[in-house]
Order: C-alpha cells, then structure tokens, then sequence
C-alpha cells in the first residue's frame, strides 16, 4: 500500500567511471518513474478524498506506452504486489 501523493527515490550509480551504459539505462528508468507517478498522481487528483485505487502494472503500462518489466520495477519499489498497486488518499 502507498499513500499518495506517492514519490519516486532517486537511484544514484556508485560504479566505476566506465559505467556510462548502467548510468545511461538508470537514468532512462527515472524518466519513466517520473512519467508513472505522475500518472497516478494525476487519476489519485481527480478521486474524492479517503478513497483507496488499484492500479493494474498492465494497465498502466498499457496507458502509457511503456514496458511492463520498468513499471513493474518503479511501483514494486513503492509499495506494490505481485500484479499492481494500492494507493490511498487520506
């Protein structure tokens, strides 16, 4: 379960200098953070206050035109099960 307004922590490389792939590909994935929290943010706007949402990772992923295995990596990181994610709104 996560409560809104729901935040994405920022993944930092502390590889070698040579990691320019792993860092090029962690900073893909914060930009489809950013673009997946935003999303639910913005449907968890327009729902009446004390109500509680699930999000599908399909559905999401289907919303925004993004892979499965990214949205199922950002929202597992914040609170979700094994198929989506709850989130309330106090």
């Amino acid at each position: 379960m996560a409560l809104y307004p729901l935040r994405v922590p920022q993944i930092r490389y502390r590889g070698r200098a040579r990691g320019v792939d792993r860092m090029r590909k962690i900073a893909e994935l914060h930009k489809v953070a950013e673009r997946i929290v935003d999303h639910i943010n913005s449907e968890m706007e327009q729902s009446p206050a004390d109500q509680r949402r699930i999000f599908s990772y399909a559905g999401v992923a289907y919303t925004l035109k993004v892979e499965l295995k990214d949205v199922e990596a950002v929202l597992g990181e914040l609170g979700g099960g094994g198929n989506g994610i709850r989130v309330d709104r106090p």
